[in-house]
């Protein structure tokens, strides 16, 4: 898959985060403000419905949200793309609670922008991936916010 990466994530707080790490998201187990920064374009994020580790795949594209027929079938994702402020053009995948560069994170470069974010959870049969497929697409909107987002979609 070109212009991929793929690693692993733990997830300790049952919510999978996406953002960029100069927004300061506030790290703690906070629903609430995960949901703030949501609405507000700052990260996407979705239910895990547990912890554990995590396969991630981070794409982008330029026509599609939609998985590869490589990366797997599809059980759930989340039902419309969320837009997120990418300034720096770097994006960290990691629990919601700890988006900022560290080693256990994924880290990915991208062109600065806005973006649309799918997060779609897969599984391969045989087990060859367990986890999260999130797909970037260059957005044309002016700002990235998501009022119509009321709760963090679960996925797991």
């Amino acid at each position: 898959m070109d212009n991929s990466v793929l690693g692993n994530v733990s997830i300790e707080s049952g919510v999978l985060g996406v953002g960029d790490p100069t927004l300061q998201i506030p790290d703690g187990l906070n629903p609430d403000l995960w949901l703030k920064h949501i609405k507000d374009g700052n990260a996407a994020c979705c239910d895990t419905g547990g912890d554990g580790t995590f396969g991630i795949i981070i794409r982008t594209s330029e026509d599609s949200l939609d998985l590869l027929p490589e990366e797997g079938e599809k059980i759930s994702s989340l039902s419309s793309p969320i837009l997120i402020n990418v300034p720096s053009g770097k994006i960290i995948v990691a629990d919601m609670c700890d988006l900022e560069p560290q080693v256990s994170n994924i880290q990915y470069s991208i062109d600065p922008g806005i973006y649309e974010c799918m997060i779609h959870m897969c599984d391969n049969e045989p087990k060859e991936f367990l986890g999260f497929v999130i797909v970037l697409k260059k957005s044309e909107a002016t700002e990235a916010r998501n009022d119509k987002v009321w709760e963090i979609e679960q996925l797991g």
